[in-house]
């Protein structure tokens, strides 16, 4: 669609590609209580996701099941951290209150968006570091993997705040 109008316009440069598919450590927290574990994520390009300016977003839609609660992804970055851990750390999740179950499980230093305001969150959560420049060429987001730590740090959450 954007060669057609770009062709109409004369212009002869080419858009850019694709970003590339990564595959990265994410860390995965179930709304069925079962303990929150690091595990493989491949991103996707997808202009339809609400979070589309990272231009590529890890594929969460075989673990919600439903295209509904892909179109309704969401994310926020993590505003609290253990300095063992330091980086940018995304939250993605649906807000798909139909489909998807309530997650009790998210410990609250996660969903804390401002002092005692908590985002309530539906299906299971994920969480993706971010490298530290965050975006590459292209402007593509850059993952970074989560490290085994960290799981240890989603009990006994950041040390200060």
């Amino acid at each position: 669609m954007f060669s057609t109008i770009w062709s109409l316009l004369g212009w002869k440069e080419e858009l850019p590609p694709s970003p590339p598919t990564v595959t990265i450590t994410g860390v995965r927290i179930p709304s069925d209580g079962t303990p929150a574990h690091l595990l493989s994520l491949t991103t996707i390009s997808d202009s339809k996701a609400t979070d589309g300016f990272l231009f590529h977003v890890p594929d969460l839609r075989r673990y919600w099941n439903s295209e509904q609660a892909w179109r309704q992804t969401q994310y926020h970055t993590l505003q609290h951290q253990h300095l063992s851990c330091v980086g940018a750390y995304y939250v993605f999740y649906s807000f798909d209150l139909d489909s998807l179950p309530r997650n009790m499980f998210v410990p609250a230093w996660v969903s804390e968006i401002s002092d005692g305001v908590h985002f309530s969150f539906h299906g299971d959560v994920f969480l993706v570091k971010m490298s530290p420049h965050e975006y590459g060429e292209n402007r593509w987001a850059v993952y970074e993997d989560i490290t085994p730590l960290f799981l240890d740090l989603l009990v006994k959450g950041p040390i200060s705040r």
